[in-house]
């Protein structure tokens, strides 16, 4: 509780501290501090005057240029450039390039350029300027995965922050390391993730954690005082509680809108919002799971279940209970699979995501939760019917019958009938089997348990994916269906406002040239529609004022449009039309007038013609639209479909071959119908009307993926399972009292030292192919990717210098080298016939053209070549060259590669960006790696197997001896033991049987002597009781012969007298014989079902009356009757020598106190201390304290404790016994209860 309150008072005063004042305050300061080591940096470098003056000779150093470039933009990114008499003579970066420094003052100050943020340091001697830029902010113009507006990485690892306006009133003015101010920073809107955020969302958790922990302990001592169930269901409560409290009021999700309860990502229902959410139910439910597991031994089942009829209704309960849990499992893992963006995919590991992981741990709790309920339930069933026999036939029943009931309802046939069904009754049944072998590990029940667990969850997830296919079908064939694109109407809002703004095509509109008309159009078609809008058939016409068509414009275009307009065309945006097309296409038009400063120009017709199942056309990913959902997008393209009109095919896309005539297709109409599989792939229909048909295919899972699946589940389950080992095993090692390091090291040993030969060796086995798979596996995967990566980039500048000698024997040789529209149509010419993406740069390092020019225009980098690039290619005269480079977050490779002239001269640089470097790679390179987790996960499953086989073959004569050894009895005849061989084996064997015959012959020699050894021994103990009472005998007979030959007048006195003493004496010989022929001629102990507490009882109601004798029967079990299979009347003979020493032991003490302790230990024994305040046993007597004929009293056989030894053992039992000297003696009796005594049959 005090633990409890201190998490909650923790996070209560993080809330309170730190708000968003604070946040602002905290992540601005680190802002502002990475900010001026930056700009110390700078001014090092300024001050320092050898270093300032280094600069001057950067045009000329090509030394001092890389050093320069390498130590201040690879290792601190800050850009330095150089200029003389205001004109660029060196830059630092392609990010953003002042073309001068004219307008930016010296010192310091902040430029807004268009993509981004940046702190300007400048300091200028006479014509010479060093200008030094520190990039802030990303402010790029669109936003997509790869192009974030965040604040620079390595000034603030959060994303708390933005550039504040000027009416915002929390802010934060950041300045420079010499005061100036730069600008001012506010808070985001939401929630903000700060490390103190996580540090109360950790304190919330911990106290949670730590309520859910007192519960625990609360139940914990209830089960203990002997109620059970009430425990069970008040944790139940408790937990349900506490899940109720969080979803109901969002505790967790309002406060801490993280990835994790964020319900983007996953939400179903009302208990499972956020993927948070559906964690925390599970690990609660894990948690109740186990906290049933560990009381298994104390839960009772009413009196009414160990009948027949009780038992078959309670063993149905049980499998009904197993299969709606393992059902109500499937179903939450279906909504988490199908009702979320998170990819599952196990056939490709690199694609899971943090969130991907999170589910299948929290899947691995659930089969974990499943086990422990099937094992627990296998063994109360136990102890209803302890015949396994007849277990199992009943459980067999139960099954035939619910499937027979399963398939009759649900008008099934034995095909269709689910084989999860099937494999978790295995599952039950080798669990079952396993719980009468139970108390050693096994590793083939161990590996057959994981692999029927991960079957099952292979062939779900199958479904699940199956599902989650289907509906992306139906979306993809919607989208066929789909009237408008919703992406490109998205896209033309600002398409019709940036293109009539275009300087090219203003141009060409003042000063129209026919010949200039193509590239005009291949200018608005690769800088307009790039991206998404590039599967558009693009065609232009220009016209100018007067309608008059310009260069080879069509006159009869304009025409044409408004028919379309007036037949029925739709207007979908300022400026374009939805035209009539036909089914499966769409047709857009636009009539864009074109001015300059309001003055018109003249008039853009484009019309824009998609075929739904035209692939898109390459583009980087960096384009991407953030408004279009590129997911949905790609979708389409991972499918093979057709379209039917009037039964007839119109048009098919993709590897599958569709038939000419649709007549075969089911007739249903506005019904998305599966076909099944046919021909490799998996097909689906859909009739959007009577006349119009779409039938949609995609690839069917083969074999191997399958395999590939259960193999990497089969894997996780693994090392989940050996995580669980190994926690249980230090959570039990760090509970216990006496822990220390030491106690580890003897603890592991203990645990190693249990496990079975046949185990050691199946481990050895899998373990050392494991590490050597481990082994060769990370070799063979950093050495082929490493090769993959030197391989695409070897392609790459092979490619560049390819293209550089093909352009130099185009272009160059016609001395067309200046910058123009006519080299941009050889350059076309060059860059479609590749079909790649191409730069090419002046030699003063500007762009000239590109292939991707809205890169460019949109500003996402500067039109500067790379400066590493520069100085390779430029300045050292470098006929290649590739690096890694990067525009936002997207990483890719360059090649470059100077265009020479006829005196090999440069007159321009090419360079091939190979946007697509870093997908290509992660997409090999996740082939690779899921291609040697699945290999491996399928050899170590076969390895496994074939280990158990191995080992079992190995050490089946070894565990023939051990049966033989078990057998081998002193007195008895032993049966030697056949080998063929001559092996190893042969040699122990022989050596046994030699062993035998010898044990033999000495057992005979050794019982002749211990038989006459205790036949002297009980011979002198006889004779030395007897001699005892017969010494006053004699001298009492020598008394009265003297006294009657005496004629003593007392003689009839002394008569009376000595004859009362003559019959003590002799009962005292008579009980004496009487004890020596009991303990010889003990009977076997007839075993019955008795009630102990009772016989206890009734022994302290003996002693109870003595005076100063106080017995207490202290009773642990929570049971008015402890039964225990025994033999009664031994029993209380027992416990009468117990209590009848423990009194004697205090004789000379005032009172004497014995308390009788009864409980259950963790075996199911009933435990019995009987515990007394006596003087204690001296170390002298404790060895012989068992032994017969020993006692310390002055009187006595000394057999009682030898017979309460030889009566316990007799049942099964044990004693062991604590003393203290002058404090007392503790006897403890261990006797097997009747359901240990049940388990122990079963387990024979």
């Amino acid at each position: 509780m005090v633990l409890t309150l201190c998490f909650i008072g923790t996070a209560i005063t993080i809330n309170l501290t730190f708000n968003d004042e604070e946040v602002l305050l905290l992540d601005a300061h680190t802002l502002q501090s990475n900010l001026h080591k930056k700009e110390q940096i700078v001014y090092n470098f300024l001050n320092d005057t050898a270093l300032f003056e280094a600069l001057k000779t950067l045009d000329t150093d090509v030394k001092h240029t890389e050093y320069m470039l390498n130590y201040l933009v690879n290792k601190h990114e800050i850009y330095p450039f150089v200029y003389i008499n205001n004109e660029l003579v060196i830059w630092g970066t392609d990010k953003f390039v002042p073309k001068t420094d004219a307008g930016i003052r010296n010192g310091v100050d902040i430029i807004k350029a268009d993509n981004g943020w940046y702190e300007s340091i400048k300091k200028n001697v006479g014509n010479f300027s060093a200008l030094f830029l520190i990039p802030i902010k990303s402010d790029f113009q669109k936003n997509n995965e790869y192009l974030q507006n965040t604040f620079s990485k390595d000034l603030i690892e959060t994303n708390n922050l933005e550039i504040a306006e000027y009416a915002d009133q929390l802010i934060y003015n950041i300045r420079s390391v010499t005061g100036e101010y730069l600008l001012s920073v506010k808070l985001r809107d939401g929630h903000h993730d700060t490390f103190f955020s996580k540090l109360e969302l950790a304190m919330w958790m911990l106290a949670g954690f730590s309520v859910i922990l007192l519960f625990n302990i609360i139940c914990i001592w209830l089960a203990k005082q002997g109620w059970v169930w009430s425990s069970v269901l008040f944790l139940a409560c408790c937990l349900v509680g506490v899940r109720y409290l969080d979803l109901h009021y969002g505790l967790l999700a309002s406060h801490f809108y993280t990835g994790i309860f964020d319900p983007r990502n996953f939400a179903s229902s009302f208990l499972f919002p956020h993927l948070g959410g559906f964690l925390l139910n599970i690990i609660a439910f894990t948690w109740f799971t186990g906290y049933l597991y560990t009381f298994r031994y104390r839960l009772k089942i009413p009196t009414i279940g160990y009948s027949k009829t009780g038992s078959f209704a309670i063993i149905f309960l049980f499998g009904l209970l197993i299969y709606f849990v393992s059902h109500a499992i499937s179903e939450v893992f279906s909504g988490l699979v199908t009702n979320s963006d998170i990819n599952f995919d196990v056939t490709n590991i690199l694609s899971l995501s943090a969130y991907s992981w999170i589910g299948i741990v929290a899947l691995c709790l659930s089969i974990m939760s499943l086990l422990l309920l099937i094992d627990l339930l296998v063994e109360l069933a136990h102890t209803l019917i302890p015949d396994s026999r007849r277990l199992l036939f009943i459980g067999a029943a139960i099954v035939f019958c619910s499937a027979g009931i399963y398939v009759y309802f649900g008008a099934l046939s034995l095909v269709d009938f689910p084989i999860t069904f099937v494999l978790l009754s295995i599952l039950i049944g080798l669990r079952a089997w396993y719980f009468k072998r139970k108390g050693q590990f096994d590793l083939a029940i161990f590996i057959s348990t994981l692999l029927l667990l991960a079957a099952i969850t292979a062939i779900k997830h199958g479904e699940f994916q199956q599902y989650k296919k289907e509906e992306e079908q139906k979306i993809a064939i919607s989208k066929l269906e789909a009237v408008d694109d919703a992406n490109a109407l998205s896209l033309f809002h600002d398409l019709e406002k940036e293109i009539v703004k275009d300087p090219v095509l203003i141009d060409y509109f003042k000063q129209p040239k026919g010949e200039n008309q193509e590239l005009l159009n291949e200018h608005l078609k690769r800088t307009y529609l790039s991206g998404y809008l590039s599967r558009y058939e693009f065609v232009a016409n220009e016209y100018d004022t007067n309608w008059f068509p310009i260069g080879a414009s069509s006159t009869s275009k304009r025409e044409a449009y408004r028919e379309k307009v007036i037949s029925g065309a739709i207007k979908v945006s300022e400026n374009f039309y939805r035209g009539n097309s036909r089914f499966g296409n769409f047709e857009y038009f636009a009539q864009l007038p074109v001015e300059e400063d309001g003055n018109p120009l003249g008039t853009l017709l484009i019309e824009l013609q998609n075929r739904s199942f035209s692939q898109l056309a390459a583009y980087p990913d960096i384009l991407a639209d953030s408004r279009i959902d590129q997911q949905q997008t790609e979708l389409i393209t991972r499918y093979a479909y057709a379209f039917y009109r009037d039964g007839n095919l119109v048009s098919q896309y993709g590897d599958y071959v569709y038939p000419l005539s649709g007549e075969t297709y089911p007739t249903e109409q506005r019904k998305y119908i599966a076909l099944g599989d046919e021909g490799g792939f998996e097909h689906m229909m859909y009739r959007p009307n009577s006349r119009t048909l779409i039938v949609l295919s995609q690839r069917q899972q083969n074999s191997w993926m399958q395999l590939a699946a259960l193999s990497f589940i089969f894997l996780v389950f693994l090392l989940f399972a050996m995580l669980a080992f190994i926690s249980r095993w230090l959570v039990l090692t760090l509970n216990s009292n006496d822990f220390s390091l030491r106690n580890l090291k003897w603890s592991f040993l203990i645990l190693t030292n249990k496990v079975l030969y046949s185990t050691r060796i199946q481990t050895f086995i899998v373990v050392a192919v494991i590490f050597t798979l481990i082994v060769v596996g990370v070799i063979t995967f950093f050495s082929i990717s490493s090769q993959f990566k030197k391989q695409q980039e070897n392609g790459v500048l092979k490619y560049v210098v390819d293209i550089a000698g093909r352009y130099e024997s185009r272009i160059l040789k016609e001395s067309n080298t200046n910058r123009g529209i006519s080299t941009d149509e050889q350059f076309n010419i060059i860059a479609e016939s590749i079909a790649s993406d191409l730069n090419l740069y002046g030699t003063d390092g500007q762009l000239i053209y590109s292939t991707q020019p809205r890169i460019y225009d949109l500003q996402l980098t500067s039109r500067y070549i790379n400066p590493q690039a520069w100085l390779h290619i430029a300045r050292y005269q470098r006929s290649e060259f590739l690096q890694h480079e990067h525009i936002g977050g997207l990483n890719f490779i360059a090649a470059y590669a100077p265009i020479r002239n006829d005196e090999y001269q440069p007159v321009a640089f090419l360079s091939l960006p190979h946007y697509s470097y870093q997908k290509e790679f992660d997409q090999n390179v996740g082939l690779l790696l899921n291609t040697l987790v699945n290999i491996y996960a399928l050899i170590i499953l076969v390895l496994g197997l074939f280990a158990v086989f191995v080992a079992n073959k190995i050490t089946a004569p070894l565990a023939l001896v051990q049966r033989s050894l078990a057998k081998t009895s002193i007195g008895k005849q032993n049966e030697p033991i056949f080998w063929k061989r001559h092996d190893e084996i042969g040699s122990l064997i022989k050596e046994y049987n030699l062993m035998i015959a010898a044990l033999e012959q000495s057992a005979n020699t050794i019982m002749r002597s211990e038989r006459e050894s205790a036949w002297r021994e009980m011979a002198k103990q006889v004779a030395h009781e007897i001699k005892n009472p017969l010494t006053p005998l004699k001298l009492g007979i020598q008394q009265l012969e003297r006294s009657w030959k005496e004629k003593d007048p007392r003689f009839d006195e002394r008569f009376a007298r000595f004859s009362e003493s003559f019959i003590e004496q002799i009962d005292s010989l008579s009980l004496i014989a009487s004890e020596f022929s009991e303990f010889a001629k003990m009977p076997d102990t007839q075993l019955k079902e008795v009630d102990v507490l009772d016989i206890i009882n009734k022994a302290a109601e003996v002693f109870s009356n003595n005076v100063g004798v106080k017995i207490q029967i202290l009773n642990h079990c929570g049971d008015d009757t402890i039964k225990i299979q025994g033999d009664r009347d031994q029993l209380l003979r027992s416990f009468n020598n117990l209590m009848k020493n423990s009194i004697e032991a205090t004789i000379t003490k005032r009172r004497c106190h014995i308390d009788v302790i009864i409980a259950y230990d963790m075996d199911g024994y009933v435990l019995i201390a009987l515990q007394d305040n006596g003087h204690g046993i001296s170390p002298e007597a404790r060895e012989k304290l068992f032994q017969p004929n020993f006692t310390t009293k002055s009187s006595g056989t000394g057999l009682g404790l030898a017979f309460v030894k030889q009566a316990v053992e007799g049942m099964g039992g044990s004693i062991q016994y604590e003393t203290y000297v002058g404090k007392g003696t503790t006897f403890f009796l261990r006797i097997p209860s009747v359901k240990a005594r049940r388990k122990q049959q079963n387990v024979i």
